[in-house]
């Protein structure tokens, strides 16, 4: 992963907490309606991907057998197959994901923070902590280091509830300088960590501060925008069609894109070979 790319693991969790915030308090109001649309959504997608992947893999091998070999390719067999089915590809130590679907591994933190957030809010309040506790023992440390950083997607929500209690020379100034800070801070080494990497790595806190500073600057970034967001009216209006659009198709976009990725040029390759 490229340093801006591990940069957008932290946008991605605090973006997912602010759209479960917004879904559990506008529409999910019980346990049962969380969690069943949690899984359909989580599901309708990982499974499509996971076939996918395994069909493209499978054929790109027999074009390229030393690429698929040697490269960022993990051999899917039926333990593998199930801690991507379970999402337990990250659970404590692991890091496994799909064959050549690295972008997999995120759902191995993403669908136990919906899980830990359903279980606080939807359990009785004797045992709601408890229960939160529990499922993140249960994935371990690297997956409940990030969990806060999840978390502020949701503080995040509350803070854009109305009425906001931001001026707008503020709300520029947290739109703008967020922007800045975050634009500058790429001209600074980067860590080498990544976010799955075991917390027994030297490089770890670095990257752990990484994706904490990156995600602080994200939620001034949005808050400033709401606060200024009228300005900004004409243009998101022309636009609205087309960004539900692509939000839309995103988190399949961005799960099945690697595999196609990487089977497409070894394909044209075999195609060119053959003729």
């Amino acid at each position: 992963m490229s340093a801006v790319g591990v940069q957008a693991v932290s946008v991605f969790f605090v973006l997912s907490g602010f759209v479960i915030a917004h879904v559990s308090n506008t529409g999910e109001r019980d346990a049962r309606s969380y969690f069943l649309s949690r899984a359909a959504r989580i599901y309708s997608v990982a499974i499509p991907a996971i076939i996918l992947t395994l069909v493209l893999d499978y054929v790109g091998s027999h074009f390229d057998p030393n690429t698929y070999m040697l490269g960022p390719v993990q051999q899917v067999g039926p333990g593998l197959l199930l801690r991507s089915i379970t999402f337990t590809g990250e659970q404590w130590t692991a890091h496994r994901f799909p064959g050549t679907n690295g972008p997999y591994w995120s759902l191995g933190f993403e669908v136990w923070y919906y899980l830990a957030f359903g279980v606080f809010i939807f359990a009785s309040k004797k045992w709601g902590l408890l229960a939160t506790a529990l499922v993140l023992l249960f994935v371990g440390p690297k997956v409940a280091l990030l969990f806060p950083l999840w978390l502020m997607g949701v503080g995040l929500y509350k803070l854009c509830a109305p009425p906001l209690a931001v001026n707008r020379t503020v709300g520029w100034l947290l739109y703008s300088v967020s922007l800045v800070t975050v634009s500058l801070y790429q001209l600074f080494p980067q860590p080498r960590a990544l976010p799955f990497t075991n917390v027994t790595e030297s490089d770890y806190i670095w990257c752990l501060a990484q994706n904490y500073l990156i995600g602080a600057l994200f939620c001034a970034h949005i808050l400033g925008f709401v606060v200024v967001s009228k300005s900004f009216t004409a243009v998101l209006e022309r636009s609205s069609s087309a960004v539900r659009w692509i939000s839309g198709a995103t988190f399949s976009i961005y799960l099945m894109h690697l595999p196609v990725a990487f089977f497409w040029p070894r394909f044209c390759r075999y195609q060119r070979e053959i003729r």
